[in-house]
Formats: structure tokens, C-alpha cells, sequence
């Protein structure tokens, strides 16, 4: 993996995965609380910063990746 893409990585897991699960423990989270996070970041404002859509197809791709993850670690 190159360094700019962990970076992408990183910098999006650490913004958007803790702020939504806060103090959730791993073995708390369920199917439900994922899709849940991933239908949240498809809305208008869910970005974080000031643009109005929702994230891009890149970003969503990541999350989904990102839910494969915690699914397995689950």
C-alpha cells in the first residue's frame, strides 16, 4: 500500500469511525450499526467540512472496505 493511500486511509478512519461509535466496544457493534454509519454518510452535510453533498464514490468505497474490517474483527 502506498504512502498516500494509507494516509487517505487513516485521515478518513480516524474523522469519521470513532465520532460515530464513540465508546462502542468492538464487540458491540452490529451489522445494523454499520450500514446505519454508511447510510448516514450518503446524506447532504455528512461530510464534516463545509460542502453540502454527501461524500464521494472514493470515500463511500473506503467505508464499505472499512466495514468488511470491522465485520471480520467483530
Amino acid at each position: 500500500m502506498g504512502h498516500k493511500t494509507l494516509y487517505t486511509y487513516n485521515s478518513n478512519f480516524n474523522t469519521r469511525i470513532p465520532p460515530y461509535f464513540q465508546q462502542r466496544r468492538m464487540e458491540e457493534i452490529k451489522a445494523l450499526h454499520i450500514v446505519n454509519f454508511l447510510d448516514l454518510l450518503k446524506e447532504e452535510g455528512s461530510r464534516g467540512d463545509k460542502k453540502v453533498k454527501g461524500l464521494a464514490t472514493g470515500t463511500n468505497v473506503f467505508q464499505h472496505r472499512i466495514k468488511k474490517i470491522i465485520n471480520r474483527a467483530v
